[in-house]
């Protein structure tokens, strides 16, 4: 890896964009090094350090701008697959220019994102404040350039501003308690933890699904029904967790399809509850686990269906919208405890679930099931579905973030944040 502006684009690299960002590239450089070839950072120092002149749109805004579209630019020419990070210390966002800028840079990389994914250049945004750890920019980076566990996020924005504060190594003895676990997204997340060498604990409703993912993975299983609160009491004060939990990936979910005007209720009332209603009981009934041994982290996953509405899919959005929401508001609450909140916001990944959810918008679309799917993979820059495997390495990333609030969209650049 370099940092030289006249790199072979093959190569990982760091590069300052503009003048006032050189001292703090460096430090990036360093923070890095083990860069994958096809990867550039871009660093963006607009803080109190970086010497601009206050006050100034000029200094600001409009030549950051123009430095990163020039950057951009010159990557664009190239054509070269791999990733583009687009790092950015900031300076205090109450301040105008400071939101003008942040505002600015996002719809900068949506257009590089767009424009670059025919050639499988996938462009990103992380902001960062003078509290951001190191850790978490040098986990950023190297989760972002990763092709196979970063994948399908691009025109992503990461925030490592909020509630940054370092986190304690995990304890051994403290688990992760994966839900959904019979699932294929709730699986994969299992799976990522148990390859990482960290303990786990499935749960997921009572079935042979459920016991054949922990004979298969070697952990054990409790059962739960989450939209029942005494079921969620019950799994609180199992013997598998009166230790505490390292952290709660909230992973299980059920379709919601169909056009409001011929909306079947026993569909409408399933997604409420179990998308929504049962992740409102976890994250409050299990909410002292994640403070007995140290603070924990809590993954939510959610959908783009919660970035972004959809036709045919009142019910799955209105839940996935509300989770969203629910991660925000969280991730401000509970900075005094250290806990972690952090939401993953998916496009389509091939599981049972997603076929199922594409039958029934196809028949509310008045299309086949193939002509549906067409649809959405022409909505898709980057032309692919998500898999399982990608789900359970950003489940991985967000867990162990000292940052708050990360709202993950790996939906393949069809929704830009």
């Amino acid at each position: 890896m370099s940092s030289a502006l006249d790199l072979d684009e093959t190569a990982g690299c760091v590069t300052a964009v503009g003048q006032a960002s050189t001292a703090w590239a460096g430090q990036i450089a360093e923070a890095v090094a083990d860069l994958r070839d096809g990867a550039w950072v871009l660093v963006l120092d607009t803080g109190p350090d970086a010497g601009l002149q206050a006050d100034s749109w000029v200094d600001q805004v409009e030549q950051p701008s123009r430095d990163l579209l020039d950057q951009l630019a010159r990557r664009g020419r190239s054509a070269q697959p791999g990733s583009i990070t687009v790092l950015v210390r900031h300076g205090d966002l109450t301040e105008p220019l400071a939101v003008s800028l942040v505002a600015a840079v996002r719809g900068t990389v949506g257009t590089a994102a767009l424009e670059y994914a025919t050639h499988d250049i996938r462009v990103n945004t992380v902001l960062v404040s003078g509290t951001t750890t190191e850790r978490d920019i040098a986990r950023t980076v190297d989760y972002l350039s990763d092709d196979e566990a970063a994948g399908s996020v691009t025109g992503a924005t990461f925030d490592l501003a909020n509630g940054t504060q370092p986190k304690p190594s995990p304890a051994e003895a403290q688990p992760v308690l994966v839900t959904g676990a019979a699932g294929g997204l709730g699986r994969a997340a299992a799976e990522a933890f148990v390859a990482a060498g960290r303990s786990v604990v499935l749960t997921d409703r009572p079935g042979p699904a459920l016991d054949a993912v922990a004979e298969a993975l070697g952990a054990p299983a409790i059962a739960c029904d989450v939209v029942s609160p005494e079921s969620v009491a019950a799994l609180a004060g199992h013997a598998e967790l009166t230790g505490g939990i390292s952290a709660l990936v909230v992973h299980h979910g059920v379709g919601g399809s169909g056009s409001l005007a011929h909306m079947d209720r026993a569909i409408r009332d399933r997604s409420l509850t179990v998308n929504g209603t049962g992740v409102w009981n976890l994250v409050t009934g299990l909410d002292g686990l994640l403070t007995l041994g140290g603070p924990g982290s809590v993954v939510v996953l959610s959908s783009q269906a919660g970035l972004g509405a959809e036709p045919g899919n009142g019910p799955y959005c209105a839940a996935k919208f509300a989770v969203v929401g629910l991660v925000r508001a969280l991730a401000a609450q509970t900075t005094g405890s250290g806990v972690r909140v952090h939401s993953l916001c998916p496009g389509p990944v091939d599981t049972p679930l997603m076929r199922e959810a594409f039958a029934a918008m196809a028949d509310a679309a008045g299309v086949t099931a193939d002509e549906y799917m067409a649809q959405r993979l022409a909505g898709i820059p980057l032309g692919r579905v998500g898999t399982t495997g990608q789900i359970g390495a950003a489940a991985r990333y967000l867990v162990d973030l000292d940052a708050s609030g990360v709202v993950l969209a790996s939906t393949g650049g069809a929704v830009l944040t």
